[in-house]
């Protein structure tokens, strides 16, 4: 996969100028330690967990930005999707992505627990977002529209 052509999406919508995405998936462990485990840790499978990042340019009028603050200000679950995408090319020639349709998709729903702003001197802002997941992360295909 072309980490180009994977991007966060949140309600439907694509973060916006991201630049970097990432998602980690974790399984605890329990002891199961019983009397014939010796000197030796015995482990079970216990819950698992999900999160995302991503990280981008803020844009020039701030609007991305605006919405990433309104989802943190919110205590709602955010519909949380990362796929593949697609460039998608229109009349007058600008070009969009879009989510790839039969492209591979992870999606659940996520609390946004963190933004950051960051604005150096003779430099692009950039926005920075850690989100955590609430419930199943499910795995499949983006559908065709």
């Amino acid at each position: 996969m072309n980490g180009n052509f994977l991007a966060l999406y949140l309600n439907g919508k694509i973060a916006g100028y991201d630049t970097n995405a990432s998602l980690s998936i974790a399984k605890e462990t329990r002891s199961a330690n019983h009397k014939g485990s010796g000197k030796w840790d015995t482990k079970e499978a216990s819950n698992r967990s999900w999160s995302a990042s991503g990280e981008g340019f803020v844009a020039a009028n701030g609007e991305n930005f605006d919405a990433l603050f309104n989802f943190i200000d919110s205590d709602e679950l955010i519909p949380t999707m990362l796929c593949e995408q697609i460039e998608e090319e229109d009349a007058e020639g600008n070009i969009t992505m879009k989510p790839k349709p039969n492209g591979k998709m992870w999606k659940g729903e996520a609390i946004l627990k963190q933004l950051d702003l960051t604005a150096g001197l003779n430099d692009n802002a950039t926005y920075s977002i850690s989100l955590d997941g609430s419930g199943k992360l499910a795995k499949g295909t983006v559908p065709e529209s």
